[in-house]
């Protein structure tokens, strides 16, 4: 038998099937009951919060003194017990209908559940199981019934479920995982994300997976196809076995250069980041294997929607990527639409040269609410992680005095609000245009960091449009104009004692990123395709040699003459 599903994990596992059922608390009990003490019941319900609020903040603790970054889902789930519209719509189904508590919370937390499941954002609805989870830790307290969790496994098992829960993805005993398979879950959900963070193969929405695997029975679990094998044995199964075993070999391989530490012959550290926009398999894979998120684009949110982004639905995304990557730092770039980058939810006006228009941090100038609700956002999820907002076109200094009074007023309104945010937030621009990397020593004291958009600077450096074939060869990233503003804008910011990342295309390709390195760039943000060339250069590398050697290029007159000096560089470090 063959069953098919949504394919997470890039791996096969072959192991015994375990059935995780956890049972679902209180049931049986009559829905309405004129003879109840409504005042017990609630008071009943009160005392289950209040343990099921202890015993959340107990993992909490336990989570963070252990290093774990899923501190943050108890945390959450914290918040969400304590909400005052939940607990009082609970108490009036209690005092005002009778309602036992156990159903008192059933109904309530099934209604705000289904709220979220139909909001049509897969990112949204997954707050839906965070719900659920709260639900049978509170329906397990009324039972007295003990928590069946994935914790601690008696050995080697695929796990089956009908989904898992944020708790049962965050104490998962994952030595003993060898694979899961669910009935729920999508490409957003807790499993496939602990899937990808943890490397075991998951094969999600599999209609019927709980009825038609038997504890116990041996599977096959592929990953790569989003197939789960039943009944396999003979040469099927040395073939699962030889494919398996190929690619944890060619896994291990990869990992082997993408683990690489990136530190030059002569000892000079440079951070290597990610470029990214939603949490992909890739980017979860790549996590362990970079210093944060150099380039979190949040335009995505904006496309292809005929409104744009809630708070709240903004909120969800930028938490679920600051908590996926724990404590590493994560750079989110404001709003950078306008240009190549249309969404018409914002029903932005015609331009004649939309580059040179409204756009990106102009843009969220001139509509101050829009940029407002994105800082909100941002800094709310800033409390559950690492998180520094990047401003995008930035022409000069007044354009980072105004961001910045933007940002304070979206402070003011947390504050008033009584919402947690981090108050000190870091905040950097992106050296994109000419103007501001011609003033780098003036832009460094107003903000926290740099990252060079080198795509954008050598466009409007060179005059030349990087899209147009037509103008092809005047895009030159290696011109000498653009190697010396580089250079202007690492000794502006270093003078200060502030770092500068590279964010565009020269950052990920190897011959480019040496010129970066030996202009005093402290850290390469790039995709993840880029990252195994990347970590195989930067070791192989002097950044003395190549400092030398770019204080020397930099006053060559040729492109070409540029490239090709720093090619035979690359090559002789190989």
């Amino acid at each position: 038998m063959k069953l098919s599903g949504i394919p997470i994990n890039s791996g096969i596992a072959i192991g015994r099937v375990m059935r995780y059922l956890p049972d679902c608390g209180e049931k049986g009990e009559k829905a309405r009951d004129a003879a109840i003490c409504a005042e017990e019941e609630l008071d009943r319900y009160r005392r289950a919060a209040e343990e099921v609020r202890q015993e959340l903040k107990q993992l909490v603790r336990q989570a963070s003194e252990e290093g774990q970054a899923h501190s943050d889902i108890f945390y959450a789930h914290v918040a969400m017990l304590e909400d005052k519209m939940l607990n009082a719509e609970i108490a009036d189904c209690i005092t005002k209908e009778h309602m036992r508590a156990s159903n008192a919370v059933c109904r309530v937390f099934n209604r705000f559940e289904a709220m979220l499941r139909h909001t049509g954002e897969p990112l949204i609805q997954e707050r839906a199981a965070d719900l659920s989870d709260i639900r049978l830790r509170l329906l397990q307290r009324f039972s007295g019934q003990p928590r069946h969790d994935l914790s601690k496994l008696p050995g080697p098992v695929v796990v089956v479920a009908k989904d898992l829960l944020p708790s049962d993805t965050a104490t998962l005993d994952r030595k003993n995982v060898l694979a899961i398979v669910t009935e729920g879950g999508s490409l957003t959900s807790h499993s496939a994300i602990i899937a990808c963070s943890y490397g075991i193969p998951a094969v999600l929405g599999v209609s019927g997976a709980v009825s038609k695997l038997r504890d116990g029975e041996t599977v096959v679990v592929d990953g790569v196809s989003g197939c789960v094998h039943t009944q396999v044995a003979g040469e099927e199964m040395k073939r699962f076995c030889l494919l398996r075993d190929q690619m944890l070999r060619e896994k291990e391989r990869a990992m082997g250069v993408r683990n690489a530490q990136p530190i030059t012959k002569d000892g000079r550290r440079i951070g290597v980041k990610l470029n990214m926009e939603a949490l992909t398999q890739d980017v979860l894979d790549a996590r362990s294997c970079v210093d944060g998120v150099g380039l979190f684009r949040t335009e995505f949110l904006y496309m292809d929607r005929p409104e744009p982004p809630s708070e709240e639905e903004q909120f969800q995304v930028y938490r679920r990527v600051a908590e996926a990557f724990g404590g590493k730092a994560v750079t989110l770039r404001t709003l950078d639409l306008g240009g190549d980058k249309q969404a018409g939810c914002l029903n932005l006006p015609h331009e004649e040269n939309p580059f040179l228009g409204s756009r990106a941090l102009r843009l969220c100038l001139s509509r101050p609410e829009l940029f407002r609700t994105q800082l909100r956002a941002a800094l709310r999820a800033s409390v559950y992680g690492n998180l520094q907002l990047m401003l995008p076109m930035v022409s000069s200094v007044e354009d980072i005095r105004a961001a910045r009074v933007v940002l304070e007023q979206a402070k003011t309104q947390l504050r008033e609000r009584g919402q947690p945010f981090q108050a000190h937030i870091p905040v950097g621009i992106m050296v994109e245009i000419p103007s501001i990397a011609l003033v780098a020593d003036l832009a460094a004291r107003e903000v926290d960091f740099a990252s060079i958009g080198t795509n954008d600077l050598c466009q409007y450096l060179m005059a030349a449009d990087r899209k147009n074939p037509a103008v092809a060869t005047y895009y030159r990233t290696l011109h000498p104009a653009m190697l010396r503003l580089i250079s202007l804008v690492t000794e502006a910011f270093h003078r200060l004692g502030k770092q500068v990342s590279v964010c565009g295309e020269m950052g990920g390709n190897p011959v480019t990123a040496l010129a970066l390195i030996g202009l005093g760039v402290d850290s390469l943000s790039v995709g993840v395709s880029a990252l195994p060339g990347i970590k195989k250069m930067i070791p192989s590398i002097s950044a003395h040699e190549a400092k030398n050697q770019m204080d020397r290029l930099q006053k060559q007159c040729l492109t070409k003459d540029i490239e090709r000096a720093l090619q035979e560089l690359l090559d002789s470090a190989l």
